[in-house]
């Protein structure tokens, strides 16, 4: 049975956010204390940073994480940039072409 701890409910502690990180310890989401207690029981994951206290249960007190590492890569794809008229003026940092070739007054 979980016990009260700090003035707040079970359900509250187990709600909590929790960090996780890539392999490489990129950050990659935040989920609750549930989902990471799981991850971290089951061995896909390993805590970094205790900083909260413990979760009792009848058998065993685990550290309740901040934030977790998983042990395996995730690729995460990156976000591909629209190659259109104003996204190459802006890598190659030129005015636009109306705006060069005006003549001048």
């Amino acid at each position: 049975m979980l016990k009260f701890t700090e003035g707040l409910g079970v359900m509250s502690e187990m709600n909590q956010p929790v960090l996780v990180l890539n392999a490489n310890f990129e950050p990659l989401n935040v989920c609750n204390t549930r989902r990471a207690m799981g991850l971290i029981i089951s061995g896909k994951a390993e805590m970094v940073a205790n900083g909260r206290g413990y979760v009792r249960t009848p058998r065993f007190r685990y550290p309740r994480p901040s934030v977790i590492r998983l042990g395996y890569m995730i690729k995460r794809p990156r976000a591909r940039v629209k190659l259109t008229k104003r996204e190459v003026f802006r890598r190659d940092n030129t005015p636009a072409s109306t705006a060069a070739t005006n003549p001048p007054t």
